[in-house]
């Protein structure tokens, strides 16, 4: 379901450029994303305000931390987690504590790196080197791994690099 529905929203919502932008993802979804510049150690909130669906994202982190942090927050709406979630570092680690920590983390590795670019840019553009793919889709190393993992992406890099030997980037 996860998987699913994170492929929903990149179907329906994803103007097709990489690295994907979360943000209008969810604004086309009607959730609003706030920046928050006094948030301290937390990451993301997501809340309802006046029945409206809002993410807020720590604005003094990195670029790259707001965009997943983003995605992770969507991902507690889309999955219909409850109402409202703030989360800080401790819940965006590898094995996170609670489920819907750990499916919010997999919702945003699936929308930020989604199986059918994987598969295109591994098979059509024989991009095989790991931090090519971590480059071109402004992700972390867990968060690519999360997704191809999940998506066989892992597989079909084994398949084209011909085991595990050292990878080679063809642009």
């Amino acid at each position: 379901m996860v998987a699913a529905t994170a492929r929903s929203l990149i179907r329906n919502h994803w103007n097709g450029h990489l690295p994907i932008d979360p943000t209008p993802i969810a604004r086309a979804v009607g959730v609003e994303v706030m920046d928050d510049s006094d948030m301290g150690s937390v990451l993301g909130r997501f809340d309802y305000v006046d029945g409206r669906p809002h993410i807020y994202v720590n604005s003094k982190k990195s670029a790259l931390c707001q965009r997943f942090t983003i995605a992770h927050e969507l991902g507690h709406y889309a999955l219909r987690h409850g109402d409202s979630f703030e989360d800080s570092a401790d819940q965006f680690v590898e094995i996170p504590r609670r489920l819907v920590e750990l499916e919010a983390n997999k919702f945003a590795a699936f929308l930020l790196v989604p199986g059918s670019a994987v598969e295109h840019l591994i098979m059509r553009r024989n991009i095989v080197d790991p931090q090519r793919l971590m480059e071109i889709f402004d992700v972390s190393e867990v968060v690519l791994e999360t997704s191809l993992d999940d998506s066989g992406g892992f597989h079909e890099i084994q398949a084209k690099r011909g085991g595990s030997g050292p990878a080679a980037t063809h642009v």
